[in-house]
């Protein structure tokens, strides 16, 4: 088990397909982005933990070995193997076809029942006509005021 010791995560800004014609370039181009941001990092990045708070970690990764346990000593696993008359390899095989299933499920509805819902119960509104997001006809841009109305509205009042 390896030491605990003091991680910081920071999410890069987004990379665009358009900011690089080539593989090798977008490539060049996220690992100088990876780069620059640990330039300007924490100075206690990667530093060992106090062993107070070692304690504390250590304590927390023992509660969660030991509540497995617990589930799998006093559940009624023995009483569904027995029932059934199941090995563990069975029985394992069968919780993780579950798994797998509801996994899939939950796959297929956010691809596709998701947005189809979406479609039918609140139909596709759209704000704008014009040729790109947040485009109007007349070239305003469409940005919302601290009322709600949109700078096209307010120029026609």
């Amino acid at each position: 088990m390896a030491i605990p010791g003091k991680v910081y995560a920071r999410y890069l800004p987004p990379t665009y397909s358009t900011q690089a014609k080539t593989r090798e370039e977008m490539s060049y181009l996220i690992r100088k982005q990876m780069l620059l941001s640990w330039k300007d990092g924490p100075k206690d990045a990667g530093n060992s933990l106090s062993w107070k708070s070692q304690l504390i970690t250590q304590f927390h990764v023992f509660i969660v070995y030991f509540s497995t346990y617990l589930c799998y000593q006093y559940l009624p696993v023995y009483i569904i193997l027995n029932k059934y008359h199941l090995s563990k390899m069975q029985f394992t095989g069968i919780i993780t076809g579950f798994c797998i299933g509801i996994t899939f499920l939950f796959y297929i509805y956010l691809l596709y029942l998701k947005p189809l819902f979406k479609r039918l119960f609140f139909g596709s509104k759209r704000r704008s006509t014009g040729s790109g997001a947040g485009s109007s006809n007349n070239g305003s841009s469409g940005i919302a005021s601290s009322n709600g109305n949109t700078k096209e509205s307010r120029d026609k009042e």
